[in-house]
């Protein structure tokens, strides 16, 4: 599908028919409005391919930083795991200077209306990250009343996860993986190639059923269940948002960054409305 594109000359996002760039210096990637689930993907930074940590040895089916046919790493992309089919094509979706929108219909098997809003954050004074993007989704119903459980997905080249400002500062999440319920506990930092790590963090605002990290093979794989039972119903008219941060910092001292980024995002008010 076309995306419609509010053109000005320093704007992050800039569409290429359903694909849409992400032009955040010295962050880039790209996202199909069409495969949301896949996220961004095609990450570089300063034009180098995001890459795995040297010495890691890959599964068959992962792939490098990517391109629009092959990429399969991607952050803050959107999962139906309540419907019975994928994402539908989004009924409206524009480019604007720093976000990209994107609306979708309720249908029978999900009855909630969804706005997503992918903002690109760059850095700034005081800011501990070289670049980020904030995913913000607003869901509502014109039923009595629903459950609108899906996810936010990430997967990443990493071989070393961490959880940072969680029961325990720097555990290590370790290859098995885990799982829990309830509300986020601070942030979760992925070292990657080329000297970067990635953080990835939910607001403590934001209804949150549970969270989960695979990691096997040098890919993790970072989900965020969002809204549904155990979290939150959604009644008629309500309109409940979620606001997740994905950010890049540098790996040298990135436990003390991505604390430092969570810490300023926890204590900023949601946005109100894209």
């Amino acid at each position: 599908m076309e995306i419609a594109s509010i053109v000005v000359p320093d704007a992050i996002w800039q569409t290429e028919g359903s694909l849409v760039r992400l032009k955040l210096p010295p962050l880039g990637g790209w996202l199909d409005v069409e495969r949301i689930a896949a996220g961004i993907a095609g990450l570089s930074m300063a034009g180098r391919p995001l890459e795995p940590l040297p010495g890691e040895e890959l599964g068959a089916a992962s792939g490098g930083g990517g391109s629009p046919e092959t990429g399969q790493w991607g952050i803050l992309g959107l999962e139906l795991p309540g419907a019975a089919g994928p994402w539908p094509r989004p009924c409206e979706c524009y480019a604007r200077q720093h976000d990209l929108l994107a609306w979708f219909s309720a249908r029978e098997d999900w009855p909630v209306e969804v706005q997503a809003i992918w903002r690109g954050v760059p850095a700034g004074e005081g800011r501990a990250f070289a670049a980020a993007v904030d995913l913000i989704v607003g869901v509502r119903t014109q039923r009595p009343e629903a459950a609108p459980s899906f996810s936010v997905l990430s997967t990443l080249p990493a071989c070393q996860a961490f959880a940072v400002g969680a029961v325990e500062s720097g555990m290590g999440l370790g290859p098995w993986g885990w799982a829990r319920q309830g509300g986020p506990t601070g942030a979760y930092l992925f070292r990657l190639g080329g000297g970067w790590s990635y953080v990835e963090m939910v607001h403590p605002a934001t209804p949150l059923a549970g969270q989960s990290c695979l990691g096997e093979a040098g890919i993790s794989r970072l989900r965020h269940r969002l809204f549904g039972e155990p979290a939150e119903k959604l009644e008629r008219g309500v309109l409940l948002r979620a606001w997740i941060r994905g950010a890049l910092v540098p790996q040298e001292d990135d436990m003390r960054r991505a604390a430092c980024v969570y810490e300023q995002f926890a204590a900023s008010e949601p946005p109100l409305s894209g």
